[in-house]
């Protein structure tokens, strides 16, 4: 599952975390908090993560309990977390996946040094961050070179591009549009748009319907004529050309 939220909206879930009030009373906070079963990671960079309560990850840093929660989609990375004891929250939301889920913690963690009048930046700050710089720059090339080696893969189609353009439908997903453009073939679903690049298996090309996230779409042929495909494991029906 999944929501959209501003930074305003999620310190405002945050402030509801910290005292009892209308959305969670006396009697419901408490048992919100209250850990439920072992969590399955020890530690979100230095916040420890011991347990799980109800939407909460429950450990403590430097001594003082703290609850937090985190969520990503591809271009986007959010954390957010409390310090009950100290009445302290703090949300950090990135635009970006891979940096985001890198330099989310340390800015929580010193802004919960502030709070606790500890030193802004520990011995290990530094060092942290030239160890971040180089895994990020490896992480680049290294996905730059990902993305060249697909987009020279070759298409390997039974027909011309022309023939698979149309509109199929599915129940459940709704409409993906397809038209031939540059050599290859745009996917259009909703808002969402994308270039197919080609895939070395016949009548299926490779989609980035998530971004940085690919996908294999199957065209099926009926009389030379692509009449229907299957994109996230599910059939979509040509309904017109």
């Amino acid at each position: 599952g999944g929501m959209f939220a501003s930074a305003h909206d999620l310190s405002k879930w945050l402030l509801a975390n910290l005292e009892a009030g209308d959305l969670l009373d006396e009697a419901l906070l408490p048992k919100v908090h209250t850990p439920r079963y072992p969590a399955d990671s020890n530690t979100f960079h230095k916040i420890a993560a011991d347990e799980i309560a109800l939407g909460w990850r429950v450990g403590q840093y430097e001594g003082q309990r703290v609850l937090h929660h985190s969520g990503s989609f591809a271009g986007a990375y959010a954390h957010i977390s409390l310090m009950p004891d100290q009445q302290a929250d703090v949300v950090v939301l990135t635009n970006e996946f891979f940096t985001g889920l890198k330099v989310g913690y340390p800015i929580e963690e010193q802004l919960y040094r502030y709070v606790l009048g500890l030193p802004a930046f520990d011995s290990t700050f530094d060092a942290s961050i030239a160890s971040l710089k180089k895994e990020l720059a490896e992480m680049g090339a290294g996905l730059m070179a990902q993305r060249e080696a697909i987009a020279a893969r070759p298409f390997q189609l039974s027909q011309p591009l022309e023939a698979y353009e149309g509109t199929f439908t599915n129940d459940l997903y709704g409409t993906l549009k397809v038209t031939p453009e540059d050599g290859s073939l745009r996917f259009q679903m909703g808002n969402i748009t994308t270039l197919a690049t080609g895939y070395p298996h016949d009548d299926v090309v490779r989609v980035e319907l998530t971004p940085l996230s690919g996908e294999l779409i199957q065209f099926q042929l009926e009389n030379d004529q692509p009449q229907r495909l299957r994109a996230k494991g599910v059939w979509f029906e040509k309904t017109s050309s």
